[in-house]
């Protein structure tokens, strides 16, 4: 009976997949969720972070993993790790959105769980101590789609420029009417 209702009624089914759809990159862990990976040189050490989702949305949270790892021998860092959010601002002071946080060693990674406030270009700074040597890491993250701070910079100085412009425009207009008044008065 079943069978025959399912012939008689058939059911539209859809699915989504994200195929396709271009993103910073997908984790050899995770394949189905973007995300942003650096990886750098620090000391001894090679520092790895990852963000899940690889641009995140402003007002949600998101998942911050920092992997240190000795780079003779793979060994893991034993010590702390300090990460501050900061956002990037062109004009004004930068201000701090998280932390600083400190997270100790779980699961061989250091996890972070920020929130990014606004659309804008933030600076994830990683702080950690080898062999009582500080290093300091800074590592770029946008969040939403802020445009670029160069567009408000360049526009800046186009305004600037075609000010300037203006003025000497008037300028010489004036000083030509004066030059040609003085002429008329000396015929």
């Amino acid at each position: 009976m079943l069978c025959l209702m399912l012939i008689a009624f058939p059911i539209n089914v859809c699915a989504h997949h994200i195929l396709g759809i271009p993103h910073y990159a997908y984790d050899e862990q995770y394949p189905q969720t973007p995300v942003l990976t650096y990886r750098l040189e620090a000391g001894p050490y090679e520092v790895r972070m990852t963000g899940y989702p690889g641009k995140p949305t402003p007002g949600e949270r998101c998942t911050l993993h920092v992997y240190l790892s000795r780079m003779d021998d793979g060994a893991l860092f034993e010590g702390s790790v300090k990460m501050t959010v900061i956002q990037d601002r062109l004009i004004g002071e930068d201000r701090v959105v998280y932390g600083p946080a400190l997270a100790e060693i779980e699961e061989r990674l250091f996890k972070f769980h920020p929130t990014f406030p606004d659309e804008a270009n933030y600076l994830i700074r990683i702080e950690f101590e080898v062999e009582d040597v500080p290093w300091i890491v800074d590592l770029p993250m946008v969040a939403g789609e802020p445009g670029s701070p160069w567009t408000v910079l360049g526009s800046t100085v186009f305004g600037l420029v075609a000010f300037v412009v203006v003025i000497r425009a008037i300028r010489i207009k004036r000083q030509r009417r004066v030059s040609s008044l003085v002429r008329r008065a000396a015929v």
